[in-house]
């Protein structure tokens, strides 16, 4: 009888974490991104893990965040896979506006395809992604970049 309670005890748990992660998937926004920009092939450029994202009001530092010569590449780290399927935003499609709130300063980014969807990444971050070798050089470029 044990056996049998600690097997059930452990599927609801699995069950109740896949169940959570599918959730925060949709109510981050991530599904519709993944909508408009799945990752269809391999990424080939620079990877940051655990680093912090807040897609609306939904985050932490579960995120794999990358760069390459075409895209800006996001992922979850496992175990919160489950629901986020990994991005290839091209970055064009990415318009950025510096914020600051009370002790730091951050990047709010939004998607010219997804406009419903808001990223916030803190500005230290976002400069490491931009100071990245496999990064365009052009991305100061106005049509990207606009400070509030």
């Amino acid at each position: 009888m044990d056996k049998l309670r600690s097997i059930l005890l452990l599927s609801l748990f699995v069950g109740m974490w896949l169940f959570v992660t599918y959730k925060l998937s949709r109510q981050s926004g991530w599904s519709k991104l993944a909508d408009k920009y799945p990752a269809s092939d391999s990424f080939d450029g620079k990877r940051w893990y655990a680093e912090s994202i807040r897609m609306n009001e939904v985050g932490g530092n579960i995120f794999i965040l990358g760069s390459s010569r075409k895209c800006f590449y996001m992922s979850v780290i496992y175990p919160f896979k489950f629901g986020y399927k990994p991005l290839m935003i091209p970055w064009q499609e990415i318009m950025t506006t510096d914020k600051k709130g009370w002790i730091f300063k951050y990047v709010m980014l939004t998607f010219r395809n997804c406009p419903c969807v808001e990223a916030r990444i803190y500005k230290s971050t976002w400069d490491k992604i931009l100071r990245c070798e496999y990064t365009p050089k052009d991305l100061q470029n106005a049509h990207m970049v606009s400070k509030v």
